[in-house]
């Protein structure tokens, strides 16, 4: 099992690049309330499971988060 995870700027930079006209800080701060209620659920909530491994993808290219999964 693999939790991806990557801090909310670089996130937020990454989705302001796939959509054209995005602004950076109303993106990051969608991203963090999402997170949120993604975690706070009661049903399935995000959570990264015991035996998982934690990839923080910051800094890291495509290329690089495939090489280090596979």
């Amino acid at each position: 099992k693999i939790f991806l995870t990557a801090s909310p700027e670089a996130r937020a930079a990454r989705r302001s690049g796939e959509v054209k006209g995005s602004d950076l800080a109303a993106t990051r701060e969608a991203l963090i309330l999402r997170d949120a209620a993604d975690s706070g659920r009661k049903t399935s909530p995000l959570a990264k499971a015991d035996d998982a491994v934690e990839v923080d993808t910051t800094e890291l290219t495509l290329q690089q988060v495939i090489e280090c999964v596979v």
